[in-house]
């Protein structure tokens, strides 16, 4: 079906929303659950509790990309808590579906959602974080869609001693070295996008390829492409024949398609994500290198192969969330 079908689109999107408010319901309800865990006379204040959970309303802080590489998906991301909290408050059935003890709010306060824009860089995150906190009491931070953006978070949580869950963190590290008691995810990373696409990859093209990775600089970028040369490596004997690593937010990826066009690579492995992602994907294209070399994309998002247009990602190999049994309720699934 085409992409520029609005049908499809609404429905994709609708999809996807609903999915990210059953994820944001299940994200809440522990920090719900902990005010009355910890609502005694006796207990110490943590994080913003008792003020936090004081009054008919608890606030959660939502530092998301709205400009910048990744403003696309930060805006995505921001609908998906802004129907999760709607369906929260208004007892919505999908959310008494997986959470039937929650009514038109939690533990009989309305959930109310503060965002700021994060422009996907951690001073930025965590500055709006501590903003919420001291103005708002929030009770649950969330955001990032940048993974330096996460274990920053990551850490302001654990001083802070409030529960953070990364809106999409691709990194490793996030529940890796840099994870901390208060920090959560959900998504998929760099090991598991490797053990998903590593052997779909050594099955339809074998053992021996050579392969040539586009990294963005940052955790993310690092440790999924660690991840999938060290699969690919060990288990089919692929080579590396060379990593170009860009800044996050690159303009232009000549020199680095250059670079890749003479290294005799068989497989392009695009690491990118976001705008940089569709960039440098549509300048792999321009240069001749695709079809060519045939294109990988470890870790994405459906939302990409809109951007990107479908002939040049029709027949790519991609690794990305997918809950199998949504195909038995929504036909676009499959």
């Amino acid at each position: 079906m085409p992409f520029e079908d609005h049908i499809t689109t609404s429905v994709s999107r609708r999809t996807l929303l609903h999915a990210g408010a059953a994820l944001a319901g299940s994200v809440v309800l522990p920090s719900s659950f902990a005010l009355r865990a910890f609502a005694a006379d006796d207990k110490p204040a943590i994080g913003t509790w008792p003020a936090g959970s004081q009054g008919d309303t608890i606030y959660i802080g939502a530092a998301v990309p709205l400009t910048g590489p990744y403003a696309v998906q930060g805006a995505d991301e921001l609908k998906g808590w802004q129907l999760a909290v709607e369906h929260i408050n208004n007892g919505h059935e999908l959310m008494k579906a997986i959470a039937p003890k929650v009514d038109k709010g939690l533990l009989g306060k309305q959930v109310k959602l503060l965002s700021a824009d994060s422009a996907a860089k951690p001073n930025n995150a965590v500055q709006a974080e501590q903003t919420f906190i001291n103005d708002n009491k929030i009770i649950l931070m969330t955001g990032s869609t940048s993974s330096a953006v996460a274990v920053a978070l990551n850490k302001f949580a654990q001083r802070e001693k409030i529960l953070y869950m990364a809106g999409i963190s691709g990194s490793n590290d996030t529940t890796g070295k840099d994870c901390v008691r208060y920090g959560f995810r959900q998504n998929f990373f760099g090991q598991t996008a490797a053990a998903a696409i590593g052997p779909v990859l050594l099955k339809a093209y074998g053992k021996n390829k050579k392969m040539a990775f586009m990294t963005p600089d940052y955790t993310y970028g690092h440790t999924v492409t660690k991840s999938v040369n060290d699969y690919l490596t060990a288990n089919g004997g692929w080579e590396m024949v060379t990593n170009q690593v860009s800044p996050l937010g690159t303009q232009d990826y000549s020199q680095y398609l250059t670079n890749i066009a003479n290294s005799g690579a068989e497989f392009l492995i695009n690491v990118n994500w976001g705008r940089d992602a569709v960039l440098s994907t549509q300048q792999a294209k321009q240069f001749g290198l695709l079809p060519k070399m045939t294109l990988v994309i470890p870790y994405q998002i459906p939302f990409l192969a809109k951007e990107v247009g479908p002939d040049i990602t029709e027949g790519v190999f991609a690794a990305t969330d997918f809950w199998w049994t949504q195909e038995d309720q929504y036909p676009l699934a499959k």
